[in-house]
């Protein structure tokens, strides 16, 4: 979930880790949190290098010269005049117009836009924007941006590219991680990309930070989590949330702490337990880990 923070707030998340491991008692609290602390700085020298590769490609894309411009389509000549009217005759009905892509049959088929990245403006900023990037695969779209659209919804957006190199593409993100102002987001075109920018809502105590471009709970559980954020088990609820969501190296650190702690190692530490803010790892259910 935090891989897809800005590489700010991954530099700010690294140094705070390491602040608190170094303030932390609790050997299994410690391990769990340098253990995230050196994920996050492997995702932030992965990060860095792929924006540094993607802005190198898109100099390069730069240099390429524009693709030709198709010809615009011969205009039908105009109807010759029509003589004098016959009693007898009939009016001749107007030649069919071909209608744009899509507008004819409604059975539109689509390929699903395979590859984006998202970021989101640094905290403190008024007004603040989710943007989502799409720069692989739309080469030359710049000159076709009428066949670009996007709807958005108060927790939804939906962009479509019609008759792009022989395929409608379409990009499709509902239960987004929080609310957006529909009417003041648009999606931009630009020579060989596309930019999606949505205007956060502004929450009870301003802005809230997006986790993940879409959210893993429904609204209602977001708002039944929202009346009571850990279930009334506390810190708890929440170290098991991490173990939950963490990755591989995450989980075999927090499991081998449990099994520290049930081991006896830490018993040196359980004089603190009454003055401890934390409770001992071994009050953590982990679901029978």
């Amino acid at each position: 979930m935090t891989s897809l923070l800005s590489l700010g707030d991954l530099q700010d998340d690294v140094a705070e880790l390491k602040e608190l491991a170094q303030r932390c008692l609790r050997p299994a609290v410690k391990a769990m949190l340098t253990a995230e602390c050196e994920r996050l700085e492997l995702e932030l020298t992965t990060r860095a290098g792929m924006l540094t590769g993607a802005a190198q490609a898109s100099l390069s894309r730069g240099s390429d010269p524009a693709p030709a411009r198709a010809p615009a389509p011969t205009p039908a000549p105009a109807p010759a005049p029509t003589p004098a009217p016959a009693p007898a005759a009939a009016a001749k009905p107007p030649a069919p117009v071909r209608l744009p892509n899509g507008a004819a049959d409604t059975r539109v088929s689509y390929s699903t836009i395979p590859s984006f990245g998202w970021d989101q403006d640094q905290y403190g900023k008024d007004p603040q924007n989710v943007y989502v990037h799409i720069m692989s695969g739309v080469d030359g779209i710049g000159q076709l941006k009428e066949r670009v659209s996007c709807d958005f919804t108060k927790h939804s957006f939906d962009l479509k590219i019609l008759d792009f190199n022989g395929k409608n593409h379409r990009l499709i993100k509902d239960n987004l991680d929080k609310d957006i102002v529909p009417s003041e987001s648009r999606v931009i075109v630009k020579k060989n990309s596309i930019k999606i920018s949505m205007r956060k809502a502004k929450g009870q105590y301003g802005y809230d930070s997006w986790l993940d471009i879409t959210s893993k709970k429904t609204r209602n559980e977001e708002a039944a989590q929202a009346a009571d954020p850990y279930g009334g088990n506390g810190i708890m609820d929440m170290m098991k949330q991490m173990y939950d969501d963490g990755d591989d190296t995450l989980k075999k650190t927090i499991g081998e702490a449990m099994m520290k702690s049930r081991s006896g190692e830490a018993d040196k530490f359980e004089s603190d337990k009454s003055s401890s803010s934390l409770p001992g790892m071994a009050d953590l259910d982990m679901g029978g880990f």
